[in-house]
Parts: C-alpha cells; sequence; structure tokens
C-alpha cells in the first residue's frame, strides 16, 4: 500500500470483484511513518478491506503491533502465527515469539491464522521422511506452537490454515486437516469454539456468504487411519 495509487487500485480491484476482501504484504524493509504507506494504508478502513501478514523473519513480528495500534480501524490478520517457528527457534528465539505474539494479541483488531509449522523452514523435517508422518505424531509436535497462538488470541479470533502448497511438502492435506481436529480435542474446545476455528472466523473476517450446510456444532471425530476423512 506504499504506492500513491493505492487507494484507487484498492477501490477499482473492490468494484470489478465481488470477492475481494483485502490485501496481503510483507512487512520487510516497510517504512511506517512514510506518507504514502500511511495513506495507502489508511484506505483499507475506509474501503473496509483487511490486511493479511506474512513475515520472513520472526524479529518482524513486534512490527505487527505497532501496525494495529496506528491502525486500529483495520483489521490485521497474522500469518503462520508470525513466521517460522519451531524446532529452528533456539531458547531466546522461542521466547521472543511468545512474547511479541502476545503483544500482538493484546490489540482487539488482530486476528490469527493457526498454521504453518509443519513447512520445511521450521526446522522439523517432516519433508525428509520416509514414511510420512501421521497426525497424532504431528498434533504432539506441533501442539506447544499452536495451543499457544490459540491461548493469545482465543478461538474466536483465531481461523485453522491449510498453508497448501507449501505444506505440501512435509503432511498430506487429509493428515493435516486431521492434526487440526486433534488440537482442538487437545485443547477441549467447545463446539462454538470449533465452529469459530473451522469455520466462523474465516467467514465473519472474509465476509464470506452464509453456507446452510455448515452445521452449528461441529464433532471433533478423528479417523484411526488417516486416510479416512471426517467432519471436523
Amino acid at each position: 500500500p506504499a504506492s500513491p495509487s493505492a487507494g484507487e487500485v484498492m477501490q477499482t480491484m473492490k468494484t470489478v470483484s465481488c470477492n475481494f476482501r483485502g490485501i496481503r504484504i510483507p512487512l520487510a524493509n516497510v517504512n511506517f511513518d512514510a506518507p504514502e504507506f500511511v495513506e495507502g494504508f489508511s484506505c483499507l478502513e475506509r474501503l473496509g478491506l483487511s490486511c493479511d501478514i506474512f513475515l520472513r523473519d520472526i524479529a518482524e513480528l513486534s512490527k505487527v503491533a505497532v501496525l494495529a495500534r496506528r491502525f486500529p480501524g483495520t483489521t490485521i490478520i497474522v500469518n503462520h502465527m508470525g513466521s517460522h517457528i519451531g524446532p529452528r527457534l533456539d531458547e531466546a528465539g522461542l521466547h521472543k515469539w511468545r512474547s511479541d505474539l502476545a503483544d500482538v494479541a493484546v490489540c482487539p483488531n488482530t486476528v490469527c491464522k493457526v498454521g504453518g509449522a509443519q513447512m520445511p523452514k521450521c526446522g522439523f523435517g517432516f519433508e525428509t521422511r520416509e514414511i510420512p508422518v501421521g497426525s497424532k505424531e504431528l498434533c504432539e509436535l506441533t501442539l506447544p506452537f499452536y495451543g499457544y497462538a490459540i491461548d493469545c488470541f482465543s478461538p474466536q479470533r483465531c481461523m485453522f490454515e491449510s498453508n497448501f502448497p507449501v505444506d505440501k511438502a512435509s503432511v498430506s492435506y487429509r493428515t493435516l486437516w486431521n492434526t487440526f481436529k486433534r488440537i482442538a480435542i487437545a485443547k477441549k474446545l467447545s463446539a462454538a469454539d470449533k465452529f469459530a476455528m473451522f469455520y466462523g472466523t474465516a467467514a465473519r473476517i472474509y465476509r464470506l456468504p452464509p453456507r446452510d450446510q455448515i452445521p452449528k456444532q461441529l464433532s471433533a471425530a478423528v479417523p484411526e487411519n488417516d486416510q479416512e476423512m471426517s467432519s471436523p
């Protein structure tokens, strides 16, 4: 949004596409004080658009809280819980991630996409396995990260994300969603919480049309075999 024509472009996109809901940007080398950035980002609130944030470096996560406080009327969606997390983080890095994510969660205009921890860059090494990881083990390994994000934001401000096709190098689509159902069980989420994380939060934030086919209460049943797929 740091272009003088950003507002005009976004207005045009909103006019020509009924599916245009917002933008997705990195925060690397962004000057929040630059007049063109301030003007461009301010257009999001005026146009009723949201902003997805993805970070290439976990050190940039603290910037999200600064941005959210500067533009409290704009919904900001944190992708992948901030950045590449997992075994790649040392103790100091993990502490900083936890602290910075909690600071972002304090801002009521932020939402978190819970996913991405199985990406190759996170360091679990799933992509190198001869036998693919199953949902039970994946849940056990990623629960400390996914669980923490859910605790910070609450289920009403979280949504599970698949992050495909990037995740495909590490896990199958079916296994990943079975993992999320196991996460929901491990966190003892209520029916309302599960509905939010599997559908409701995304529908609200991205203003998706209502779907009468979605049941009011979703079960968190996980099939015994990851070759099977159950409803969430």
